[in-house]
């Protein structure tokens, strides 16, 4: 009787294993946690640091879940104590993890299937120490290996873009160097079978012109395949949203600048440009804030405006079936503490003070394939402050941009459709109270259908999550991932309790 019942309980625990929708992850230092990522159609993962290894050493560890949150493994990865992690990539295959380690003037790449298993690990030697802290890593999106860009100091000042397989073998290489000056890669791109890199020239490592380019390469061979100036003539445009189609066209939008600026207080209007796969201007056009967007705004029914000439985050560019784009872009705007004005008043370093900003409003750009504006919609929202190192804050143009949206510090997470329905929506995490980024955390649902005013759903931290919040939300962050059809994955974790806590929620407005 006794076996039997041991076996019932056996079953019993394997079949409520099967059906998790809740998950925690403990011993996670705020540092190290660059948030949860859905693997699409399979389930999430996430990475963080434990300082359990010994002789100099620590652990890095990965732990992917199924859609469910069933835990499918935890794959540990030992590094050397003083490796600060660069990023962690997937291609939709596999993982790169990239680690620098200054004191030693090295580089560490560990790559892991999907299912957790170790590929290859290997340690690279830096070849010069004025360009060690300049290592990124791209995934190629076609399931085929990884791209790692570096700065390049020979006589000139340039970038390498190398393509790594699954194995760490290199598959191409090609070094780009500037005659007139330095160039660098600020941001890049991958997707069916291209790379498209957002280049910086300048005259000098100090100069304030900037000539920034699209560069498109053959994602397979390497070879270059055109360049597009960013600069029209009258604008810069300043790209933060991509879409690489199946025929390889380039579809690309953002805020400009007027000039041939890099950055400024203020955009003077946002760009939309679509090109071929070899480099053919299709469709471009630019609208400025005070006639074009106010002039597309009076064209709505609806009553809303936009605040004078702000910053714009373009997140996510999504074709219809008609071929008409929807462009979902946040706005924000820099902000000063009083105690970074004291310190810069002081002396300080502005490199290592703290530069904020206010993440506001979203707006919803509507185009025909063409690139003929259609509409414009907003989606109001509680603000939330952000912060981040002068040395970032500085950095202006696009990677700026790039870094606050690979670090999730605006309230975007994901586009879809809800369950049994064509309506796109947008979701994302915020917080309820308007005082700029506290009280409590919710999940927003919005729609965003061309024409109508936008309807918003919120989903409270439900009551599995709620008892790991923290009083600050400096010392949290929320997150939403999408999930099997009809959920969505909520995420939070709390640094008080250093917990990553998870929980699957019907998704619906």
């Amino acid at each position: 009787m006794r076996k039997h019942l041991l076996a019932l309980a056996a079953m019993l625990l394997v079949g409520a294993a099967g059906y998790a929708q809740q998950a925690q992850i403990s011993g996670v230092r705020k540092a190290e946690f660059r948030g949860v990522e859905a693997i699409k159609d399979k389930g999430y993962y996430t990475f963080y640091v434990n300082e359990k290894a010994k002789n100099g050493m620590m652990e890095f560890i990965l732990e992917i879940f199924d859609l469910d949150l069933n835990l499918i493994k935890k794959t540990p990865i030992t590094i050397t104590r003083s490796s600060k992690l660069i990023g962690g990539e997937f291609n939709g295959q596999d993982f790169l993890f990239a680690f620098s380690d200054f004191s030693k003037s090295q580089n560490t790449f560990v790559t892991v299937d999907q299912q957790g298993n170790l590929i290859k690990q290997e340690v690279r030697q830096n070849r010069k120490l004025a360009t060690a802290g300049s290592t990124a890593i791209y995934p190629s999106m076609d399931g085929d290996g990884f791209f790692v860009t570096q700065s390049v100091k020979e006589k000139k000042w340039g970038y390498s873009i190398e393509k790594l397989d699954r194995n760490l073998l290199p598959i191409w290489e090609k070094t780009v160097t500037n005659d007139r000056g330095m160039i660098a890669i600020e941001a890049v791109e991958a997707g069916n079978g291209q790379l498209v890199a957002i280049t910086a020239e300048r005259p000098n490592a100090f100069s304030t012109k900037v000539l920034g380019k699209i560069v498109s390469f053959d994602g397979t061979a390497g070879e270059k395949k055109f360049e597009q100036p960013l600069f029209d003539g009258k604008v810069t445009g300043i790209p933060s949203a991509f879409l690489i189609d199946k025929s390889g066209n380039i579809t690309t939008a953002g805020m400009y600048f007027d000039g041939d600026r890099w950055d400024a207080v203020n955009s003077d209007g946002i760009f939309f440009m679509k090109l071929s796969s070899t480099g053919e201007k299709l469709a471009y056009n630019t609208m400025d804030w005070d006639n074009g967007i106010q002039n597309t705004l009076k064209a709505t029914s609806r009553k809303f405006s936009i605040g004078s000439k702000p910053k714009v985050l373009f997140h996510e560019i999504v074709e219809d079936a008609k071929g008409d784009y929807q462009i979902v872009a946040e706005t924000f705007r820099k902000t000063v503490k009083a105690g970074t004005v004291l310190a810069m008043a002081a002396g300080g370093n502005s490199a290592s003070i703290p530069w904020g900003f206010t993440v506001m409003d979203y707006i919803i750009f509507n185009y025909d394939k063409m690139g003929k504006p259609l509409d414009v919609n907003k989606i109001e929202k509680p603000y939330k402050s952000i912060y981040v190192d002068g040395s970032i804050a500085s950095l202006g143009g696009v990677s700026l941009a790039y870094y606050l949206r690979k670090y999730k510090m605006f309230t975007f997470d994901f586009t879809t459709r809800l369950q049994g329905s064509d309506e796109q929506v947008i979701v994302y995490s915020n917080f309820e109270d308007a005082t700029l980024g506290k009280g409590n955390p919710y999940v927003g649902v919005s729609s965003i259908k061309m024409g109508e005013a936008s309807k918003t759903t919120k989903i409270p931290l439900t009551k599995k999550l709620s008892q790991y919040t923290s009083i600050s939300p400096d010392d949290a962050k929320t997150g939403a991932l999408q999930s099997k059809p009809g959920y969505v994955c909520m995420y939070h974790y709390d640094k008080k309790t250093q917990t990553i806590n998870l929980v699957l929620e019907e998704l619906k407005m």
